[in-house]
């Protein structure tokens, strides 16, 4: 379809194919529809294959938007309301239609979400969440950054007043370098009595910090002690000691 050089812009049907009418040079491509604008510039095209491109005439993908200064796509929420915590403002959903095993169901999303309460119409303080499956499971939160820009992992309210919060069974921070097969860990863990900071090496504890100011690395243990005789305790490997 064309308005450039065409009155009134037609289509036509051949072979059961749908295709845009001749332009005035009297050339048109077989099953696609080409939306032009008034400079006969595609701004709209649906090729056969069903590839949508907005501002190109050769769609790569499925949905394909091209601009030479910054190509912008907008999911918009209409709705004018008073907005409360949690409403949703925007989705984008990535899904599989397998019905075995789960079944169809979302296993990746990334959506925004009113963060704060407020009653003023559409201005809102929002979020933006990240979600992720596991095996033969539906999409669940992972990661989401707050309207403050703090980074949340495992928990989705901010922890004290900390700019990343992570929180689970086992929220140590792997480190690796850039070469090799070594990666350091740092972790904080509770066990309900006993609360400590462990660093490690592939998963081999070295060093421990617990909630009462006793270090621990290796065999050596280093208790801290204020009685007024001695200001360490050393034990190492079932040998003890003051110093």
């Amino acid at each position: 379809m064309s308005s450039s050089a065409i009155t009134t812009p037609t289509f036509q049907l051949k072979a059961g194919n749908i295709q845009n009418q001749a332009d005035s040079s009297g050339v048109y491509s077989a099953g696609v529809w080409s939306f032009k604008n008034s400079t006969a510039v595609a701004s709209v095209t649906i090729t056969d294959a069903g590839n949508v491109g907005i501002g190109t005439a050769s769609p790569v993908s499925q949905f394909d938007v091209a601009n030479d200064s910054a190509p912008t796509m907008t999911l918009r929420n209409t709705a004018q309301k008073n907005w409360n915590t949690g409403d949703a403002i925007g989705y984008l959903n990535f899904r599989i239609d397998d019905t075995s095993s789960a079944g169809a169901r979302n296993v990746a999303y990334i959506r925004s979400e009113v963060d704060t309460g407020v009653s003023n119409g559409v201005t809102v303080a929002s979020n933006i969440v990240f979600g992720t499956s596991g095996y033969d499971a539906v999409a669940t939160e992972r990661v989401r950054i707050d309207a403050s820009g703090n980074l949340l992992l495992g928990t989705t309210s901010q922890l004290g007043t900390y700019k990343q919060s992570i929180a689970g069974a086992d929220n140590a921070l792997a480190l690796k370098a850039a070469t090799g097969s070594q990666a350091g860990e740092i972790g904080f863990f509770d066990t309900g009595s006993t609360r400590r900071w462990r660093i490690s090496t592939n998963q081999t504890q070295l060093y421990v910090i617990t909630d009462v100011g006793t270090l621990s690395f290796s065999c050596r243990t280093f208790a801290r002690h204020f009685d007024g005789t001695a200001f360490f305790h050393l034990f190492h490997c079932g040998k003890t000691g003051w110093f």
